[in-house]
């Protein structure tokens, strides 16, 4: 990049000075006569070659500017990659379970044929989109077999993206989708993820966060969802209102009696 400048500025300054030769060449035998001329001509060459160190200072003005933006830039990348790889690991560290509407574990019960249940569907999305009801709680229910995880899932895949912040779909049969130690830390993951300007406020939590059954529920949704929610929601979340759906949570295995209730409150 110098190099060519260089070469362009020899370049000028050796035409310049061919240029003053031949000029003097062709007058030798009259300078004394173009006395004047001459003066002119060497001013005309003096302007020519400031023009050309001008050029080249300017040019390596550029140059140089460019390369500090583009080390700032690389530095900002790098800070990024760097914070990024630590919030990633911070949040990891909450040890989420694989119980999103999306987890292939509950594909088997979640089906829903097309064109069922749309009145109750439908219902559920007005309620979503409603930011000005007082009824912020909604719950499905019915006997079993009815299809209330099928009508969640789908409830889930309806959304707008920016609506549903996180979903938890509790499963007898998985040892980490059946434990509710495992609702809040999964959901404040997922939360990070659809509210991305939650998420750096969340990885710090995260990183505070002690994970293992020795906390309690109420001291996980406190930490790690509703404290950052109260201090950051209103400016991070662009959606009217935010969801979270959590079904079958008759399927939640924890032997204490108290903990579903717990969890609910």
């Amino acid at each position: 990049m110098l190099s060519t400048r260089v070469d362009a500025l020899k370049a000028t300054l050796d035409g310049i000075l061919a240029s003053a030769e031949e000029n003097q060449r062709s007058r030798f035998h009259q300078m004394f006569w173009f006395a004047e001329t001459d003066k002119k001509n060497l001013e005309s060459i003096g302007q020519r070659i400031e023009i050309a160190m001008s050029n080249f200072k300017f040019q390596r003005g550029i140059a140089v500017e460019r390369t500090l933006d583009q080390i700032a830039a690389d530095i900002k990348n790098r800070y990024l990659l760097e914070v990024d790889k630590e919030a990633r690991g911070a949040l990891n560290s909450l040890n989420p379970a694989n119980a999103s509407y999306t987890s292939a574990l509950i594909e088997e019960k979640s089906r829903l044929q097309a064109g069922t249940r749309e009145a109750i569907l439908h219902d559920l999305a007005e309620w979503a989109k409603d930011d000005k009801s007082d009824k912020r709680l909604y719950v499905l229910y019915g006997q079993a077999g009815m299809g209330k995880s099928s009508i969640a899932q789908a409830f889930c895949r309806q959304l707008p993206g920016r609506y549903l912040g996180a979903s938890f779909f509790f499963l007898r049969s998985s040892t980490e989708c059946s434990d509710a130690h495992r609702v809040f830390p999964t959901i404040a993951y997922q939360l990070a993820e659809s509210v991305p300007s939650l998420r750096p406020q969340i990885a710090n939590a995260a990183q505070k966060h002690k994970a293992g059954h020795d906390q309690a529920l109420e001291h996980q949704i406190r930490t790690l969802i509703l404290g950052i929610l109260r201090n950051h929601g209103d400016s991070a979340i662009t959606a009217p209102t935010l969801v979270f759906v959590v079904d079958g949570v008759d399927e939640c295995t924890n032997t204490s009696e108290s903990i579903v209730p717990s969890m609910l409150q």
